[in-house]
C-alpha cells in the first residue's frame, strides 16, 4: 500500500508541476463562465420557467467543458511517461501493474475532484 501512495502522490506532483492542471482548470472555468452568462442572459430577458441554475447546468457550454477535461487529463497519464522513458523503467520496478494503473486513475480522479470544490482556489499557488 506504501508504494501506491508513492506513485499516487508522484502522480499528483506531475499535474502541478506542468501546465497541464493549470491549462485544464483555466479552460473549466472559462467554459463554465459562458455557461453562467448564458444563462443570466435567458434570466434577462423575462421571467423564464426555470432558474438560473437549471439554466446554468442545463446549457450546451456546462456540458462542453466535459470535453476537454477527460482527454486532457486521461491521454497524458501514460503518454508522458512514455515521452520521459520512464515506462519501461515504471513497469520493470517492483510494483504491481494495478498500482500503477490505480494511483494514476485516482491522481486524474482527486484533480477532476478539485476543479470542481474550488477551481479559484489553485490560481493563487
Amino acid at each position: 500500500m506504501r508504494t501506491f501512495f508513492i506513485l499516487l502522490t508522484r502522480e499528483l506532483r506531475s499535474f502541478f508541476y506542468s501546465p497541464v492542471a493549470y491549462v485544464v482548470i483555466a479552460l473549466v472555468m472559462i467554459i463554465n463562465g459562458f455557461s453562467f452568462r448564458a444563462a443570466v442572459a435567458i434570466l434577462e430577458r423575462g421571467p423564464q420557467q426555470g432558474s438560473l441554475v437549471s439554466w446554468t447546468f442545463h446549457s450546451q457550454w456546462f456540458w462542453l467543458s466535459y470535453f476537454f477535461i477527460f482527454p486532457l487529463l486521461t491521454m497524458r497519464l501514460f503518454a508522458e511517461e512514455r515521452k520521459l522513458g520512464t515506462f519501461e523503467t515504471l513497469f520493470t520496478a517492483p510494483v504491481r501493474t494495478w498500482q500503477v494503473v490505480w494511483s494514476k486513475y485516482l491522481a486524474s480522479v482527486v484533480l477532476y475532484c478539485l476543479i470542481w470544490v474550488q477551481p479559484g482556489q489553485f490560481l493563487h499557488l
